[in-house]
């Protein structure tokens, strides 16, 4: 199986240690609001 846009980028903003969610605080984003939109939109690939 393989990882779609989506499901990258849920990975990079689930862990605050990453760069991504890094950015995305200094952007004024909440790591955690991203995920939640991500994970309401698209269905989890098994």
């Amino acid at each position: 199986a393989r990882a779609g846009g989506p499901d990258l980028l849920a990975a990079l903003v689930a862990d605050p240690r990453t760069r991504a969610a890094e950015v995305l605080a200094r952007a004024a984003v909440e790591p955690h609001t991203v995920l939640a939109r991500v994970e309401s939109h698209f269905e989890p690939t098994p």
